[in-house]
């Protein structure tokens, strides 16, 4: 079929597959016939539409988890039929993903405006992979018993997602899926923080802080308070070529201030002063009776 370019060169078609065409792969190309344009095309993908003969359902999530906790749950795999999924393959999988801004302690009214998040320019990314898959199968009843050992995800330092997802499969090919955010606070203390966002050279700053265990109350927490300052100039110099080079966005914090052997309890507050100009960034980190850190920051 031949189509042609509107006023700004695009065009679009709409096309309708025939009813008896086949399952698979197929291509769609554009060729330039008579105008000069180069050929494309790309790759589609047709199915024949299938109503859901099978679910799967896990239970036995709680909200919110700690480092030394396991996830147990529940996975149970069934046809709309009836009958349960017995012998079927089950691959489920834990992986630990960012909270960014809205956690399990901000749905609380109190602490609805504080920051539990740190900022990625600040975080020591692990050395391994923070993630669990699974491949199993299903019992005679169609269900499977996880038991996850968080232990796994010790060595982050801040609060995350755990997403977990799982997957079901018939002896036919045909595959079912669900999954489910928690929240996994690697620590028994975090420290929330809310500090205005303009403030002066040489005056006090006031920071809210609110200490809190994984239980989402109030208590109390031996901490450090760093202060960065974002320098859109600062370089680097390469170990191996001894070039220089204008570092990434992550890399421009430079440490200006640190207070140490501080405690907090519930909501309290921390002042500073800046004395010069310029973008900054706060990080606390709270340590609990065992000497385990979680940082927050806030800028």
């Amino acid at each position: 079929d031949k189509v042609y370019p509107d006023e700004w060169g695009g065009f679009s078609y709409t096309f309708t597959t025939d009813k008896k065409i086949k399952k698979g792969e197929y291509q769609v190309s554009v060729d330039g016939d008579e105008i000069d344009i180069e050929s494309d095309g790309a790759g589609i993908k047709i199915d024949h539409y299938q109503a859901d003969t099978m679910k799967i359902q896990v239970t036995g999530f709680k909200e919110t988890y700690g480092k030394n906790d396991s996830m147990e749950v529940l996975i149970k795999g069934y046809y709309l039929s009836g009958n349960p999924m017995s012998g079927d393959r089950l691959e489920y999988s834990l992986a630990a993903g960012d909270i960014y801004y809205d956690t399990a302690f901000n749905a609380n009214a109190d602490f609805r405006d504080y920051s539990f998040y740190l900022d990625e320019s600040l975080r020591e990314e692990p050395e391994t992979d923070n993630t669990v898959e699974v491949s199993q199968t299903f019992d005679k009843e169609g269900t499977h018993r996880a038991k996850i050992d968080l232990r796994k995800f010790n060595n982050l330092d801040y609060l995350v997602n755990l997403n977990f997802s799982a997957t079901a499969e018939s002896a036919e090919g045909k595959e079912v899926s669900t999954s489910k955010t928690v929240f996994f606070l690697p620590g028994h203390r975090v420290i929330g923080m809310k500090l205005p966002y303009h403030n002066v050279v040489n005056k006090p700053i006031r920071a809210e802080l609110a200490v809190i265990d994984p239980n989402g109350k109030l208590s109390d927490a031996n901490a450090a308070i760093a202060i960065f300052k974002y320098n859109p100039h600062y370089y680097g110099k390469d170990e191996k070529t001894g070039e220089i080079y204008a570092r990434s966005s992550y890399d421009n914090w430079e440490p200006k201030k640190e207070f140490k052997n501080l405690t907090f309890k519930g909501k309290d507050v921390f002042q500073f002063t800046i004395e010069e100009q310029g973008s900054y960034i706060m990080k606390c980190d709270a340590k609990d009776a065992d000497g385990d850190m979680v940082s927050t920051s806030k800028g």
